[in-house]
């Protein structure tokens, strides 16, 4: 990966692994300037696949751990563990475990065989991982490092073993209890419990093997009746034990190794301290599942009482939701989308008539205004005043507008009318008269 795809990496690892990261990223590595260390591991792919394959230890496989602690901290060591399973997910969960509850997580190097570094992308992801080829050179550099590796002394005849042979220890290789007299590197035993059953195959296709230059290509038997599903390990209950380390160095000097005999002798020593560790296991686990049928059989009452209990809770919570829904009035609509309740109709009638009480004195305030107002137009034109009254004159009431429009039919009272004085009499006017308006018409009737 380039500079942008570590940094994206390490966001995910962020994301996915959540409070680990931090003691991911405390890993000492011996990388170069180029992100990688000289056996092609980088540290972001490394914490990458731990932080996916975390789920299968915890989720899958249910991993459980013993012994740990045992392991040293710092320094050279060699693990030694049994192998088995078909497909090599016994060394995947060693890592993970060794990552995960260490104190001062380590990265495993794991030795892989041969074949492994001539299949297409699959010995590209061991090498960004931390896995190396079991090449006597590369173990010599990395142990010089102070690097934890796991070595597998059955080697790939260790996960080719049939069901009936499953957790029966081959023979184991000597070329690790010579690096530990050499390199003055402890030896811990270890048991992985639960690899035999999950993946329990029918047959080996030699012939197929051969053209693909594998040790074994194995057909497990759930293939036949699940299909292509067969082929997913089956989830059984992981059990990992941890020894006590073995110390030869400090007995033998690291010339005994120019001596077999002893060297075998030492690796039998080993193979036996894992064979105990196996049996420990075995007896401590409750079924290939994690339980046993008598565990079952205690567990179940219990189990089943949960689940009524539970059952019991959710048919209240229902019968309870839907009394609920059954005193909801007729005219109530469920929730909107915004998660608001709708209007009630009757608060929603009473609004209306509210705001047509307001619009209604609106309106009447604006006619009363237009009737005043149509009522001093109506005094200075239709029935105008004199400007200066005679003496004598008696002023009468004059009808508003408002009183004719109250009293339709009625004619307003007439105005006794002063008879016109010519220019050239002296006629006095009679009492209480007012001068003649031009403007009426003669044949006003008086």
């Amino acid at each position: 990966m380039n500079r942008k795809g570590r940094q994206r990496a390490r966001r995910v690892v962020r994301l996915l692994a959540g409070d680990e990261y931090e003691r991911l990223a405390r890993i000492k590595v011996h990388s170069s300037e180029f992100g990688y260390d000289p056996f092609g591991l980088e540290p972001e792919s490394a914490m990458l696949a731990y932080a996916l394959l975390r789920f299968v230890y915890e989720y899958w496989f249910r991993v459980e751990s013993f012994g740990v602690e045992r392991i040293p901290q710092e320094g050279p060591v060699l693990l030694a563990p049994n192998h088995s399973g078909g497909i090599p997910i016994d060394g995947v969960m060693l890592a993970v475990d060794l990552a995960k509850n260490m104190k001062q997580p380590r990265i495993m190097r794991a030795v892989v065989d041969n074949f492994a570094g001539s299949m297409p992308f699959i010995n590209l992801f061991f090498y960004r991982c931390g896995q190396v080829i079991g090449a006597k050179r590369n173990l010599t550099d990395l142990l010089k490092q102070g690097e934890l590796i796991t070595v597998f002394p059955e080697g790939h005849n260790g996960t080719g073993k049939s069901f009936k042979d499953r957790y029966k220890l081959l023979p184991f290789n000597v070329g690790f209890v010579e690096l530990s007299l050499i390199h003055r590197a402890p030896i811990v035993p270890a048991a992985v419990i639960g690899a035999e059953e999950q993946y329990p195959y029918l047959l080996n296709i030699k012939q197929v093997a051969k053209i693909l230059n594998l040790p074994y290509v194995p057909i497990p038997l759930l293939s036949l009746l699940l299909g292509p599903l067969g082929c997913i390990p089956l989830p059984t209950k992981y059990q990992i034990y941890y020894g006590e380390p073995i110390r030869f160095y400090r007995d033998y000097p690291a010339d005994t190794v120019g001596d077999p005999e002893t060297i075998r002798k030492l690796a039998g020593q080993v193979r036996d301290r894992v064979t105990q560790l196996v049996a420990e296991g075995l007896g401590r686990r409750e079924g290939i599942f994690g339980f046993s049928p008598s565990a079952l059989q205690q567990r179940l009452p219990q189990t089943i009482q949960k689940g009524v209990a539970s059952a019991r809770s959710l048919l209240d919570r229902a019968i309870s939701r839907g009394e609920s829904l059954l005193k909801k009035p007729a005219h109530q609509e469920p929730l909107g989308a915004a998660g608001e309740q709708p209007p009630d109709p009757v608060e929603e009638l009473a609004r209306t008539c509210t705001r047509l009480e307001s619009t209604l004195q609106n309106r009447t305030k604006e006619l009363e205004t237009a009737i005043a107002a149509l009522e001093r137009e109506f005094h200075e034109t239709a029935i105008p005043r004199a400007a200066s009254p005679l003496p004598g004159a008696q002023r009468q009431h004059t009808p508003s507008l408002l009183d004719i429009l109250q009293k339709p039919g009625s004619a307003p009272p007439r105005r006794a009318q002063a008879r016109s004085s010519s220019p050239k009499g002296s006629t006095s006017p009679k009492s209480g008269a007012f001068p003649p308006d031009p403007r009426v018409h003669s044949d006003h009737p008086r």
